[in-house]
């Protein structure tokens, strides 16, 4: 069962956390939101102004919701939001939810990605009682797909013509990993620890 409350995901040592957007986060998620060169590998984007906002307040909007299926989770780094994730509840009887991130093209290549969907991860296993959490990559999305390796995940399948990015049809790699796989990919990382969002 989901739970209605987002909890700050801290790793000792490493300067990344988790916490649920906020409003005030929407002018710099738009930093990258907006630009070709992020958002080439999505259905969505590039965005304006008023769509990157209206998505920030869906996001709210969606962590009021009982139960929460949906949490959107501002990536911050020396006080200072560098990307986000998004995990999402798909079917709360078979425990399945799937993740999704975007950082800032500006901390590209220092395992902030990797960090943030690692957060996400175990908090969809350790707090929300997930079995299994899958992600999606276009298939011409390298970094992306090692990114879901380092966590652990396999690739279950590859989706022909899965969806329309920009002027072609992406090609979609389908990812996944059950608690008991991640508890052994990731035990040999410290814990998260957890505090309360007031």
């Amino acid at each position: 069962m989901t739970r209605t409350t987002t909890r700050p995901l801290r790793q000792p040592g490493v300067d990344v956390h988790l916490r649920p957007v906020r409003l005030g986060d929407w002018p710099r998620i738009h930093e990258w939101a907006r630009r070709p060169d992020v958002t080439q590998y999505q259905a969505w984007g590039p965005n304006r102004a008023v769509e990157t906002r209206e998505y920030v307040v869906a996001a709210i909007e969606a962590a009021h919701q009982v139960p929460q299926v949906r949490h959107v989770l501002s990536v911050v780094q020396s006080d200072r939001v560098v990307g986000l994730v998004e995990l999402t509840v798909v079917d709360v009887e078979a425990g399945i939810a799937e993740v999704g991130y975007a950082v800032h093209p500006d901390v590209w290549g220092r395992g902030i990605a990797t960090e943030a969907a690692r957060h996400a991860v175990r908090f969809a296993f350790d707090e929300l009682g997930m079995r299994v959490v899958t992600a999606t990559c276009d298939t011409t999305n390298v970094a992306s797909a090692r990114v879901l390796e380092k966590l652990g995940m396999h690739l279950e399948q590859t989706i022909p013509h899965d969806v329309w990015v920009g002027r072609r049809w992406r090609d979609t790699h389908v990812f996944s990993v059950r608690a008991e796989e991640q508890r052994n990919a990731l035990s040999a990382t410290p814990c998260a620890t957890a505090g309360r969002v007031a």
